[in-house]
């Protein structure tokens, strides 16, 4: 599987930088707990650290996941409707070539708050200061994206 990175954007949009509105709107991060499967790279680093003191980001190790977010928040362009299974087995192929997903489907998926809360300092602290905001480790992501799925 390539390396994908999920994005979740966890807080409003009042007060927020202009920078990082301008950048939040180019990854399509409209509303609170809204999330986005991008591929790894430069381009894609320097748009997240530019939007990490409100969003989430971790590469995603999980297939199983990867699935689960499809089949569950998935939706179809026209109609607002659910993925059905062919749907969701396309979309997992081009997130795994690392190519954008299909046109019939949305590529923002809009998440609960998790369950349980959030960990540690909440949402106005960084991952440094044992917070939720910025990059997350290599799979830890994947804890908190399931807790809101």
């Amino acid at each position: 599987m390539g390396n994908v990175i999920a994005v979740i954007r966890l807080r409003g949009t009042v007060g927020i930088k202009p920078n990082a509105k301008k950048t939040m709107e180019s990854l399509k991060l409209k509303r609170k707990f809204s999330c986005i499967i991008v591929p790894e790279s430069e381009g894609n680093a320097g748009m997240l650290q530019a939007a990490k003191d409100y969003i989430a980001f971790g590469r995603v190790m999980d297939e199983g996941l990867l699935k689960l977010l499809l089949e569950k928040r998935g939706r179809l362009t026209e109609g607002n409707g659910r993925l059905d299974g062919k749907n969701v087995d396309s979309a997992l192929e081009a997130v795994k070539n690392g190519e954008r997903l299909p046109k019939n489907m949305k590529d923002v998926f809009h998440l609960h708050p998790p369950t349980k809360g959030f960990r540690g300092r909440g949402i106005k602290t960084g991952r440094a200061q044992r917070g939720n905001l910025g990059k997350w480790e290599d799979g830890a992501i994947e804890e908190l994206l399931r807790r809101m799925i």
